[in-house]
Formats: structure tokens, C-alpha cells, sequence
């Protein structure tokens, strides 16, 4: 949705939440890793947050647009873009996927880590350093995804009824359930609000509070913050997904594609835990 033009340039208001996710994540970034005592401890992850921070950010807007759309394209429709292969290049148009940016902006990070001759043990603390700021940035595409009335749940189960009307009404006026007009007249659960709430106040405060924790006390602890980001996150939306109008042609078996990714994200966390419990990091 266009948000406002500047004569031939039509600015969406995605890019302006993106553009402000990531002005927030640079800030972030460059505030935390000015502190004395995590420099001190980890320097070359200390000047890969100052002195590269820059090219960081270009990689990560990279990752996030060619992940996405790539993602999307090949694994979520890909026999319709096997017959519309300009369309691949229409990264305005609808159609991107959020497991596939992550995926990759890590192997963009990873490969600029690698080039930075950066240790495992840094790469996981940078992994905490974004993880425990990245819930805000989801925070705003969801917005994004609720103002534009892209994503949609299933309609309010007519027995649902039973619930006393204070917790309806409490609903509705908070838009955990809201009426999506261009769809149809049905009351339906908003996945949006329900994802901003658990994808970004929950996660973010929770990441947050243990990387700030972390960094005041001095006793930073690699990969933590990245095995609790992932498990919060897999359990978040492997639930949601049940509830979204477009999650329910995706079922491959019992799950839908978008699970299997949250149940790998679950088996990574628990291989990173393993590994952090083997080097008593």
C-alpha cells in the first residue's frame, strides 16, 4: 500500500517500516558495542559492530529481499512462477516469505563472518547481539501485514459464542478479532495481532532483558540468546499457523511447509545447546 508519492516515486509503507526496522537495529547495534567491558572480551565481534556495521546492514537488507522472495518463489509457488518468470523480479507484489529472509540474512552474515575470520563462538554472540533486536523489526512488517489486510484468519467459530461478551467485545475492540471487508462479511481471527504480540512484545522483552543482563554484568554467554529467540519463536508460529486463512493449503502430512522450518529451528536450538553445555560457554 502506498503510503505517499515524491513526484515519480511512489513510497510503500513497507519500506518505511523496513527502513525504519533497520535505522533502529544500526542504532541498537552501535550503542550496545561501544560498551568497554564486552570490547574488551570479544574485540573482533566488537569491530564487526562498529567498524563493518555499515556493510552489515547492506548485507541484511540483501539477505532480507533476496531470502524472502526466493523463498517464496521456489518453495510456496513454485509451479505458478515456473510460468511467469518476470513476475520473480516483482518484489512490490505479494508474495514473500519471513523463514526464507531470515535463512538468508544468517548466510550472508555467515559468509562476511567467514571473510572477517571470525570464531564460532563470536559468530553466536553476534547471532544474540541482532536476535535480541530483531523482534521489533518483525514487530513493524506485521503492522505492515495488518494495515495493508494481507494476512487473515479463519473465521470465529459460531459455538465461540459461549464466551462471555466482555472477552468478545475486549476482541474485537483490540482487533484479535476484526472483519476483513475485501474478503467478506465474517468475523475471523487476526493472526497480525496475535503475531505482533507473541513474535515481537514477548520475545523482544524476554531477549532483551537477558542480552542487557548479560552485557551490564559482563558475564555474556554466547548462543543463549539465540537458542531462546528460535524455540519462542518456532512455538509461536507453529501454533499461528493453524489459525492463518493461507497456512491451510499448505499442509504437506500433518504440518504445513512454514512448521517443518519451525521444527528445524527447534532441533538447532537444541544442537546449539548441546554444543554451548560441551564448551561450558
Amino acid at each position: 500500500m502506498i503510503a505517499f508519492s515524491l513526484w515519480w516515486l511512489d513510497v510503500h509503507r513497507y519500506g518505511i517500516f523496513y527502513a525504519c526496522a533497520f535505522l533502529v537495529a544500526y542504532l541498537f547495534l552501535h550503542h550496545v558495542w561501544r560498551n568497554e567491558k564486552i570490547k574488551i572480551q570479544y574485540p573482533k565481534v566488537a569491530n564487526f559492530f562498529t567498524d563493518h556495521l555499515d556493510n552489515l546492514i547492506i548485507i541484511a537488507v540483501l539477505g532480507v529481499i533476496l531470502g524472502w522472495r526466493l523463498g517464496y518463489v521456489f518453495f510456496y509457488e513454485r509451479s505458478y512462477y515456473q510460468n511467469h518468470l518476470n513476475e520473480i523480479r516483482a518484489i512490490r507484489q505479494w508474495g514473500m516469505a519471513f523463514v526464507w529472509w531470515l535463512i538468508g540474512v544468517t548466510i550472508g552474515g555467515l559468509i562476511y563472518a567467514w571473510i572477517l575470520k571470525l570464531s564460532f563462538k563470536d559468530i553466536l554472540l553476534s547471532a544474540d547481539s541482532m536476535l535480541s533486536i530483531a523482534p521489533f523489526g518483525i514487530m513493524l512488517w506485521r503492522i505492515g501485514n495488518f494495515l495493508n489486510q494481507e494476512i487473515y484468519g479463519i473465521p470465529v467459530p459460531a459455538d465461540a459464542r459461549w464466551l462471555p461478551t466482555r472477552i468478545t467485545t475486549f476482541a474485537e475492540k483490540t482487533n484479535i478479532f476484526n472483519i476483513y471487508t475485501h474478503v467478506d462479511e465474517a468475523l475471523r481471527v487476526n493472526p497480525s495481532f496475535l503475531a505482533s504480540f507473541g513474535e515481537w512484545l514477548v520475545i523482544l522483552i524476554i531477549t532483551n532483558i537477558l542480552f542487557r543482563k548479560q552485557i551490564k554484568t559482563g558475564n555474556i554467554k554466547p548462543g543463549k540468546i539465540t537458542i531462546v529467540f528460535l524455540v519462542l519463536y518456532a512455538i509461536v508460529r507453529f501454533f499461528l499457523e493453524y489459525v492463518r486463512v493461507d497456512s491451510q493449503g499448505e499442509f504437506i502430512g500433518i504440518f504445513t511447509i512454514s512448521q517443518y522450518f519451525f521444527i528445524a529451528f527447534i532441533i538447532i536450538a537444541i544442537v546449539l545447546w548441546f554444543v554451548r553445555k560441551r564448551y561450558d560457554w
